[in-house]
């Protein structure tokens, strides 16, 4: 069955961008002003794009899906200004989950978690790849997916993982989603009805559990999952292709040593 013409994007002020800054890693803390993370950029007002770009902006990591991104596009920082890297860590579109099943096989924080970890051993280098981009833009980064909070939050686990950052800061830094989730949600739902038309199920946040919400347990439950039966999000990684070089490289841009 044909997909119905898609209707106009409707965009919005992003929900969940931050600035990795301040994040305490090995030797020091994460650089303010240069890798960023966030909700999807593509569906942002112009003046987003107008903010970031006055904040030096010049690599973008897009790690959705190229369904999603084949129909939003690039959004306000679509540009020759801005070197634009399309790394999807999920095949179809991912979370929150636009499909029923989707959202209730995922409705315990084990379960997200454990898909999580599924995630990092599965894409660990295309997530790798994305390091190589972050440590070779000539200015700042931003990375993100559809919420900024699942293939965002795995890929941010993995960069504070290869600079060194303890897991109780890792998880902090996952569970700041939680408060803007309303935010989030009401972002994406136009967009995922337009995406998906008949077959959107609208979301029941109260009986979605986890997959809806940004829980400390899920990301706990990851980086639990890797250690105990991965080496460590590092050991992952490094079979993915990181390499001493390249941490370096990550932390001579992004650590600031007091």
């Amino acid at each position: 069955m044909s997909r119905p013409p898609r209707s106009p994007l409707a965009l919005s002020a992003l929900a969940n961008f931050r600035d990795l800054g301040g994040i305490p890693v090995a030797g020091g803390t994460v650089r303010a002003g240069v890798v960023f993370r966030s909700d999807d950029v593509s569906t942002a007002h112009a003046d987003e794009g107008e903010r970031l770009r006055a904040r030096g902006l010049r690599t973008v990591i897009d790690l959705r899906s190229a369904e999603e991104a084949a129909h939003t596009g690039r959004g306000v920082l679509d540009g020759d200004d801005i070197d634009y890297h399309h790394l999807p860590l999920t095949t179809t579109v991912a979370a929150p989950v636009g499909a029923g099943e989707g959202l209730r096989a995922l409705t315990t924080p084990a379960a997200v978690g454990e898909w999580y970890a599924a995630l990092a051993i599965g894409d660990a280098r295309t997530i790798v790849t994305g390091f190589e981009a972050v440590a070779s833009s000539p200015g700042p980064v931003l990375f993100h997916c559809a919420a900024g909070k699942d293939r965002t939050g795995v890929f941010a686990a993995g960069l504070l993982t290869a600079l060194g950052a303890e897991q109780e800061a890792i998880v902090a830094d996952y569970a700041l989603t939680d408060a803007v989730m309303p935010a989030i949600l009401a972002r994406l739902e136009p967009f995922f009805a337009s995406l998906l038309g008949e077959h959107h199920d609208p979301w029941d946040v109260e009986s979605s559990g986890a997959i809806l919400a940004a829980p400390a347990e899920s990301m706990a439950t990851m980086l639990r999952v890797l250690d105990e039966q991965h080496g460590g999000f590092l050991g992952v990684l490094n079979r993915g292709g990181l390499t001493d070089e390249l941490t370096g490289r990550l932390r001579d841009r992004l650590v600031h040593a007091p």
